[in-house]
């Protein structure tokens, strides 16, 4: 009760569990003295400035009202029979249900949150949440003191439900909780809401997935997480309301935002990311949107109904290139430029609502004076004045408004602004770098009509795809087709087992093929719920298949990931052996090999998944062990894996084992046999994908990131070789021939780079990519394989040395 925030930062516990529990603890011990302490104050004003009009945690906001009676902590609610119907609904969260108060006071609003409003840092919070074991691994990094950051900043134009509001986070972590510091994270104007809600357990939660900014330098990320943003100015003026925030001290890019909003009109956001040395820089702005979207070709309009009338947010974004805009509904812009300390990178989006996507009420422009707004009763040009952003200017014809900071001299005025010329985006770095097609010699083999949906390759080259609708297909290593049959539903997983091919189906069906294509066996797999039932896909489905002996007696068994969250062990007749539970997640990208001598199979949870270990199981389908990082397994970090190896990177006889994760920091993770991370590193995203070269005593570690880089690794040291930019995130990466690398995307682009770094070729392969070697063991495969939309099976052979060398029971 000393504390005005208990150890969540998220939305439902924060308030519906945890303070709702304490007011009522309060009211039933008799403590009335809470209701008049600063811990309940700050708690309860926090929860009004979160939230927007009358969607707050009701019945903990009913509670204060009674225990405080103060009808104040009713804002935005709807008083008389409305409030009593709604009490008696107890339709909140978490412990709210059969708990709801309701004295008949009529809601009154509570005026001194309107304009600009900020919730502070709590001083317990501050002081404890680390040792409390919210900070795994020391992720997160506290860069200044309390008194400069915020919890959260609102601006609110009244408490009725279309009302202008905007809610600007300042904290990261803690559990249950997002990686939104200085994110905006509520936006309503017109009465809709226009952010979309953005929890997923198909992703990790990064900054990505809010409505921020991501900034890399050189192809990687900051390595750790800023526990708070640092508040830069708040504060109202002249009907203008304006807050800033700044993520700084950790990493190599530092990026502020700014916020201003002219009353009743629009509002205006300014990044800008500044580096700490020269170097490449890539921002990404997100926003995640509600509504039916039309693009633009430098922003979007998106349209909702409120009470039968359509709204329409616009948005228009300036100081980036067209080509930088993508997306509708989840819209990146992206800028990527060599940046210097002294030419820091900045762009702006102008918001503003109406009735009507074609009708422009206002018009953004980037000037050499700053930021200039036209609309059709003026303009008015804004600044963010100093490299610090310790203000923020408005020139407009009737006023200059400062809120911060006094600006400098060299500021212009109103008249000099308007004839400030406009500035060009800045020259930056081509987002989809051109090169030449190589020279590549695919075969190209017709399955059929329908997309491929599963590819795999045996040990002496002979080919197999399945498609979306049951067909299977063997091929001789030349192409000429063996066999062909249909079954009962999409294929999602091949295997070669000796002669015979196993497929997995999406209706949860394992099936044995012979070499002529008859069925041998197949045994069906019945949905069988578990606890915590939506960390699985809720339904059986065969994701991943492999082989190995796993009781050492010469004869390789059958392993199968199941979407229902187990992994399986069949006999080569197809008698279950076992069958294991996966904790948190889907079996992803599976791998055989060996862990203290005996056989051991690895892989890691996708999609969904909360954790991002390695997770092994023997050979009897005992759990042996995880590989794990502290924040790898933090409920507060969910975390995705996404592909792994086994290889021996310093010559020592024991196998490494190398993890892509898709996670905040630090995505690339090589442990030690004995667990131990042996090193890590960032790759400006989520790590989708790796390889491994040995070649004069010496081993690589390519991989590929979600930012559109690709980034070798000495094997033995982790230290950076190179980093190329691809323009695109690439879910394939392969050693090709003899000195080069090959990179594949989704969208049918393959990239070819040589040794030291550079792309030199990228070709089309001219239809959507829909299988690829499966993650893990799969793809130490001799060739490289892509099965494609239009129905085709891609095989490109490859003479890369240490391929040919890797052991045979990884294909």
């Amino acid at each position: 009760m000393a504390s005005s925030k208990p150890v969540e930062d998220s939305w439902g516990h924060q308030w519906a569990a945890s303070l709702y529990n304490t007011t009522v603890y309060a009211m039933a011990t008799g403590k009335h003295d809470y209701f008049r302490s600063d811990s309940f104050k700050l708690a309860a004003d926090r929860a009004l400035i979160a939230h927007i009009a009358g969607d707050g945690p009701f019945g903990y906001l009913a509670a204060c009202a009674v225990g405080a009676d103060d009808p104040g902590y009713l804002s935005g609610c709807r008083g008389g029979e409305e409030l009593g119907k709604h009490c008696a609904a107890m339709r909140g969260h978490g412990d709210e249900y059969l708990r709801s108060f309701s004295t008949g006071l009529d809601p009154k609003s509570r005026d001194g949150l309107l304009g600009v409003a900020t919730a502070p840092v709590d001083q317990l919070w501050y002081d404890t949440i680390d040792a409390a074991g919210f900070n795994p691994g020391g992720l997160f990094v506290v860069t200044s003191d309390r008194q400069a950051c915020f919890d959260k900043m609102s601006m609110r134009e009244g408490w009725d439900r279309d009302d202008f509001y905007l809610l600007f986070d300042g904290i990261s972590g803690g559990h249950h909780s997002y990686q939104d510091g200085n994110c905006i994270v509520r936006f309503c104007e017109g009465g809709p809401s226009w952010i979309a809600p953005q929890h997923s357990n198909s992703a990790s939660a990064t900054v990505r997935s809010q409505n921020g900014v991501f900034v890399s330098l050189d192809g990687a990320g900051p390595g750790r997480l800023h526990r708070y943003a640092r508040r830069l100015y708040a504060g109202e003026k002249d009907g203008y309301l304006a807050a800033a925030g700044a993520l700084e001290g950790v990493g190599e890019v530092d990026w502020q935002r700014h916020l201003l909003r002219k009353r009743g009109q629009w509002t205006l956001v300014i990044d800008r990311a500044t580096v700490k040395r020269p170097g490449e820089v890539l921002a990404e702005r997100h926003w995640h949107l509600e509504g039916d979207i039309s693009v633009r070709a430098d922003g979007l309009a998106c349209t909702q109904n409120w009470q039968d009338q359509p709204r329409v947010l616009h948005l228009q974004s300036a100081g980036l290139k067209p080509e930088g805009m993508a997306g509708t509904n989840h819209r990146v812009e992206v800028v990527r430029a060599e940046a210097t300390p002294d030419h820091p990178l900045e762009f702006a989006t102008l918001l503003y609502v109406n009735v009507d996507p074609e009708k422009i009420d206002f018009t953004l422009t980037k000037t050499e004076a700053g930021w200039r707004i036209d609309g059709a009763n003026g303009t008015e040009c804004i600044s963010a004045v100093s490299t610090r952003g310790d203000g923020i200017v408005v020139l407009s014809r009737d006023a200059t408004v400062v809120i911060g900071k006094d600006p400098p001299p060299s500021v212009a005025s109103h008249a000099e602004a308007l004839i400030a010329k406009s500035v060009a985006p800045r020259e930056t770095l081509p987002l989809h770098p051109a090169s030449t097609a190589p020279a590549l010699p695919w075969k190209s083999f017709a399955m059929g009509e329908e997309p491929v949906s599963a590819i795999a390759t045996s040990k002496d080259g002979r080919l197999a795809a399945g498609d979306a609708a049951g067909k299977v297909v063997l091929l001789s290593p030349e192409g000429e087709k063996l066999a062909e049959t249909k079954l009962d539903s999409r294929v999602l997983s091949l295997h070669f087992a000796g002669e015979d091919l196993l497929v997995g189906e999406d209706r949860g069906c394992l099936t044995r093929l012979a070499p002529d294509g008859t069925q041998r066996w197949h045994v069906e797999m019945p949905y069988r719920p578990m606890a915590w039932p939506y960390w699985s896909e809720e339904r059986s489905r065969v994701r991943e298949i492999t082989s190995g002996d796993i009781n050492e007696d010469g004869t390789e068994e059958i392993l199968l990931s199941n979407a229902d969250r187990r992994v399986y062990a069949f006999t080569g007749e197809g008698d279950k052996l076992w069958e294991a539970s996966i904790e948190w997640g889907v079996y992803t990208a599976m791998t055989v090999g060996r862990h203290q001598g005996k056989f051991a199979l690895f892989g890691g949870a996708s999609q969904p998944a909360i954790h991002g270990w390695c997770i092994v199981y023997g050979g009897e389908g005992r759990l042996v062990t995880h590989f794990l990082r502290p924040d790898l397994i933090s409920w507060s970090i969910p975390c995705q894996f996404r592909d792994m190896r086994l290889a021996d990177l310093d010559e020592d006889g024991e196998d490494e084992i190398i993890n892509a994760v898709d996670t905040n920091c630090r995505q690339l993770v090589v442990y030690q046999a004995d667990g131990k991370v042996r090193w890590d590193a960032d790759v400006a995203g989520a790590a989708l994908a790796v390889a491994v070269r040995r070649a004069d005593r010496a081993t690589t570690v390519y991989c590929t990131s979600a930012s559109g880089y690709v980034t070798a690794f000495d094997g033995a040291s982790g230290t950076r070789r190179w980093t190329r930019f691809l323009g695109e995130p690439a879910d394939y990466v392969a050693a090709y021939e003899r000195d080069s690398i090959l990179a594949l995307a989704a969208s049918a682009r393959v990239f070819v780079i040589d040794a030291e770094g550079l792309l030199t070729g990228c070709e089309d392969l001219g239809s959507q990519v829909t299988a690829m070697l499966r993650p893990g063991d799969h793809r130490n495969a001799r060739s490289i394989l892509a099965g494609t939309d239009d129905g085709r099976l891609l095989v490109l052979p490859n003479r890369d040395i240490s391929i040919q060398d890797s052991p045979d029971v990884y294909q």
